[in-house]
């Protein structure tokens, strides 16, 4: 049974662990290595100055016997940052569950459209959730260009 929750301290050395496994096990199929390793680096990540800005936005996370296995975080202005599940727990609804709450809580803010730049794993994802493609894009991480696709829902 998967329990939800906001963000706490403590969680953060167990998100970064579900990021970095999230991103090398289910993300290699759309990403070659360099792309992978300059995205999510195995080692070097401090996990609490990572982690700080969660705490700034509306964070959730997915807990199952005992053990932190999603999570997500949404600016107040509307832009849905990171969403995560770990490999172990893909395809089982928590990456739907956490994104429907954050909108909602969005709506209650008087948000009216949530923008993401989605993963190319992540694109079919978003598209049944709603979301329209705006553009194609490229981020730069420790000088390895990555491709994502910006894309927004009006809500």
């Amino acid at each position: 049974m998967i329990q939800w929750r906001s963000i706490q301290h403590g969680d953060e050395a167990a998100i970064v662990a579900v990021f970095i496994a999230s991103v090398h096990q289910v993300a290699r199929r759309d990403y070659p290595p360099e792309q992978l390793a300059a995205w999510a680096p195995e080692t070097g990540i401090d996990p609490v100055a990572w982690c700080a800005p969660l705490f700034q936005d509306d964070s959730l996370v997915a807990v199952s016997a005992g053990r932190i296995v999603g999570f997500a975080n949404m600016t107040q202005a509307g832009y849905l940052d990171r969403v995560y599940v770990a490999p172990t727990h893909q395809g089982q609804g928590i990456a739907s569950h956490l994104v429907d709450v954050l909108e909602q809580h969005a709506r209650n803010r008087g948000v009216h459209r949530i923008t993401v730049a989605a993963s190319h794993t992540a694109l079919a994802f978003f598209k049944v959730h709603g979301y329209q493609v705006v553009r194609a894009n490229i981020v730069q991480r420790d000088g390895v260009r990555i491709g994502n696709t910006i894309m927004a829902k009006v809500i």
